[in-house]
């Protein structure tokens, strides 16, 4: 994952809880990568 992160990845990362207070806290509305960082961070 770490050799290919920029193509994985093309906006903030972390897990979805904290992408969800990064979008709230910036006053977005849609969780752009949220699928991807579902898929690879978030414990199974």
């Amino acid at each position: 994952m770490t050799t290919e992160f920029t193509k994985i990845f093309k906006v903030p990362v972390g897990n979805t809880q904290e992408l969800t207070a990064y979008c709230e806290h910036l006053d977005r509305k849609r969780r752009q990568g949220a699928a991807n960082c579902h898929r690879w961070l978030d414990s199974a």
